[in-house]
């Protein structure tokens, strides 16, 4: 993967004809008023190219550089309507990259850890974090865990949710729903039938209100949830608490302190010691 990203850069530097800096994050600051209206403004120089580079940025995203998922997101929904700010994001990541590709994901795991291990997901969300739009951003980190501390990443991604979110809970509760359905209950039947035994599960949910909501397996604040987000308080409750049957590993949801969330990196344009603390999370070194 190293030469892949070797080749893209190069690739992006004939293309654009910049040079690139070191940066300490693959995250353009935020910019404000005028000066961002005015880039918004302008067709960007790579508007032509835009497609091509961050097609090529979104497959490494997915098969090995975690932390490039989120903004890669946010600007593949720009790529219809490119600008000069989507110039200085692109630009920026390219340059985080140039520099840092010796930053790798590790994970490991014994075979004493054979009859231990389980999966531990960790969802999360930002509420209206895009500046560009209104809608959330969801995102997850899945691993398998066995013992002392020993893990092995399985799974990431980031992605825009279907609707608004009216409030972190409800953003929250879709970024659950969407790990649970897409990711985590097919790597748990997966993992099942490999290791031909029940493997446990544990989703890691720093929201409090959320994980009330789901437990009761309804909300009243959040009734609209089937119509909008084509989420099921009522099945994620039947999923947290019923009972599995033989041969079915457990699912639990458990409460994680928001410092120690491994999610954060996956919803969130992140400032240096932030996410350089991320990557130490995921394993990245």
């Amino acid at each position: 993967m190293e030469a892949y990203f070797r080749s893209a850069v190069e690739d992006y530097c004939e293309l654009s004809g910049e040079t690139l800096a070191k940066v300490l994050t693959p995250f353009a600051p935020r910019l404000e008023g005028d000066a961002l209206d005015k880039l918004l403004a302008e067709r960007g120089n790579m508007a032509d190219h835009a497609a091509h580079c961050v097609m090529k940025l979104m497959y490494g995203a997915r098969m090995a550089m975690p932390y490039l998922c989120v903004i890669i997101s946010r600007l593949s929904s720009q790529i219809s309507r490119w600008t000069k700010d989507s110039d200085r994001r692109l630009h920026r990541v390219f340059s985080f990259l140039k520099h840092s590709l010796d930053i790798k994901l590790h994970g490991s795991l014994s075979t004493a850890d054979w009859q231990s291990v389980k999966i531990v997901a960790w969802p999360d969300a930002d509420l209206n974090g895009d500046a560009m739009d209104t809608k959330s951003t969801s995102g997850f980190f899945i691993e398998l865990a066995g013992a002392g501390g020993r893990s092995m990443p399985l799974s990431w991604g980031a992605k825009k949710q279907g609707c608004t979110a009216v409030h972190t809970a409800e953003a929250e509760v879709v970024s659950l729903s969407t790990c649970l359905r897409n990711e985590l209950i097919p790597l748990q039947r997966l993992l099942e039938a490999i290791f031909k035994r029940a493997i446990d599960c544990d989703v890691m949910e720093d929201n409090a209100a959320a994980i009330v909501a789901v437990t009761k397996g309804y909300s009243p604040a959040m009734r609209h949830l089937p119509r909008t987000q084509r989420v099921s308080l009522g099945m994620l409750g039947e999923i947290f608490n019923g009972t599995p049957e033989e041969g079915e590993g457990n699912i639990r949801l458990i409460k994680a302190e928001t410092a120690e969330h491994r999610g954060d990196l996956f919803t969130k344009e992140l400032e240096a010691p932030k996410f350089r603390t991320a990557l130490e999370m995921i394993q990245m070194r």
